[in-house]
């Protein structure tokens, strides 16, 4: 695992359940479930500029964690076994789950199984809906004395509902955004961007994440199924 993935499932990590916003069909209960468990398909492409070289890399990853109590963050229950397209996540001692390959089959097809334990109830899923998807221009450079501006609306983004923004120098710093899909133009301003360091060599990089999903309730309880879309592109910051 490189250190950009290790990164950035990280710092996702850290906001997994804070997207859990929109209620599925499943079965329906009134009121507004609690979610107790994210399970979240992922497809990464990465332009990575070395010199006078420029790699491409594809990644698809598959991460679930599922919650001991909703209102306990960072406490994940056994699931049993957990799969997407019929490949096994691998289980971390911390009970969450993860699977980064090049190639997992979504978003083309996208089936999750839990096999479920007695916290977790058994859970399958077909998800036939598209993935989300970003086609804005994405900047080889920054500039912290000019900050970062990026449009967010339907011209740009199709089937989000939020979008994330990484701005990372290489090194320690970073800045990290969450925005509604329909924000407009929105700045991120010099003062956000000065934590950054100056990079000449292209080691620094941007990300701009779309995505969107549901929560499904099954035996009264709500887990969120996400769909997201990743776009990671080597940048200087002067």
């Amino acid at each position: 695992m490189s250190k950009t993935t290790y990164l950035l499932i990280t710092i996702f990590s850290a906001v997994f359940f804070g997207s859990c916003n929109k209620q599925g069909t499943d079965s329906v209960i009134s009121g507004e479930p609690a979610v107790w468990g994210k399970l979240s398909a992922i497809v990464e492409d990465r332009k990575i500029i070395s010199g006078a070289d420029t790699l491409f890399e594809h990644y698809e990853i598959g991460r679930a964690e599922f919650l001991q109590h909703p209102d306990v963050p960072g406490i994940f229950s056994d699931a049993g076994d957990i799969s997407i397209n019929g490949i096994m996540l691998d289980r971390d001692l911390n009970n969450s789950y993860s699977k980064i390959v090049t190639e997992l089959g979504i978003p083309d097809s996208l089936r999750w199984h839990v096999t479920g334990t007695s916290a977790i109830p058994n859970l399958s899923l077909r998800d036939t809906a598209d993935f989300p998807l970003y086609t804005g221009p994405v900047p080889f450079e920054i500039s912290k004395s000019a900050g970062y501006s990026i449009l967010l609306d339907s011209t740009t983004l199709s089937r989000a509902d939020s979008v994330r923004i990484l701005i990372d120098d290489g090194g320690s710093n970073r800045v990290f955004r969450t925005y509604s899909a329909r924000s407009g133009m929105i700045m991120i301003s010099p003062a956000d961007l000065s934590v950054l360091n100056t990079v000449t060599d292209q080691t620094g990089f941007i990300g701009i994440y779309p995505y969107g999903g549901e929560v499904r309730v099954t035996r009264g309880k709500g887990y969120f199924y996400s769909r997201e879309s990743r776009i990671h592109q080597s940048i200087n910051i002067n």
